[in-house]
């Protein structure tokens, strides 16, 4: 009778053991709140300044950074394009982060 109690506990031990391998064995990173090539979504409400050749794309309290953004561009547009030496054929869609 001891003998088959101590089977029956080391056949639990076993199985939970086996099941604890199997789980680790196809863990796919879900459990991850953050990392390098991991996808997080966060909703943004974008706002834009639309100008004759470019539109300056931001967000919550990115306005200033905008401003800057669209003043640089508008300044420095027809420098960069003698530089690559070609010309837009549409407008210039550009995005500031905050961070």
């Amino acid at each position: 009778m001891k003998i088959k109690g101590l089977h029956i506990i080391i056949s639990l031990i076993f199985c939970l053991g086996i099941n604890k391998i199997g789980n680790t064995q196809f863990y796919t990173g879900s459990f991850q709140e953050f990392g390098k090539n991991r996808v997080q979504e966060v909703t943004f409400f974008w706002q834009y300044y639309d100008f004759q050749r470019f539109r300056v794309f931001f967000y919550g309290n990115g306005q200033e950074h905008a401003e800057y953004v669209a003043k640089s561009v508008h300044k420095n547009l027809q420098e960069l394009e003698g530089f690559f030496e070609t010309e837009l054929d549409g407008k210039l869609d550009i995005l500031v982060f905050n961070r």
